[in-house]
């Protein structure tokens, strides 16, 4: 009863540590990979999935070897023109369930993206956003309800912790909806 204990204990404590919102729930997984993975396993029939060209492998996979429908949107020149690439993206694709997939800090440039003006462009269009925040995490505070992203996905390594822990941070609703 202690380790159970202890291990839900971690559960509440990852949440504050990300800004989780009340009902958001959190997944311990292998990897920013494995999250991201499962995250493409249990999204809605149809969801047509959008990621910047420039991310990371863990982000631009997945949603192909789940056979999502995806589109690769240019590496932007500056933080404007990404998310008016987004917006333009999302304003002329089909209907249907949306998934924006972001990083909050490039592994190759070190940048940092603008995803709060990414997730308004998402919701505006009706999207849903993850967030890749396995470069963030080490460097910069994570607040989900202040980016109000749905999905929260890092590795632990990158925070000091043994390899093969991960984390999926958010709505349980999609994941709830998913087979095993």
């Amino acid at each position: 009863r202690l380790s159970t204990d202890r291990y839900e204990r971690s559960r509440a404590d990852i949440a504050r540590f990300l800004g989780c919102r009340e009902d958001d729930e959190v997944v311990f997984t292998r990897s920013t990979t494995d999250s991201l993975n499962l995250l493409a396993h249990a999204l809605p029939p149809g969801t047509r999935v959008f990621v910047f060209e420039t991310e990371h492998h863990a982000a631009l996979l997945p949603w192909r070897r789940h056979g999502r429908d995806t589109t690769l949107l240019p590496a932007p020149r500056s933080p404007r023109e990404a998310v008016a690439a987004l917006d333009r993206a999302l304003r002329t694709a089909p209907e249907g369930p949306r998934l924006v997939c972001v990083t909050g800090a490039s592994n190759v440039t070190g940048e940092l993206w603008p995803v709060a003006e990414l997730t308004r462009v998402a919701r505006r269009h009706g999207a849903r956003t993850v967030l890749d925040a396995a470069q963030l995490v080490p460097h910069h505070p994570v607040d989900m309800a202040a980016l109000d992203v749905d999905w929260v996905a890092f590795s632990g390594h990158k925070l000091y912790a043994p390899f093969g822990a991960g984390v999926l941070a958010g709505s349980p609703e999609w994941l709830r909806d998913a087979e095993p």
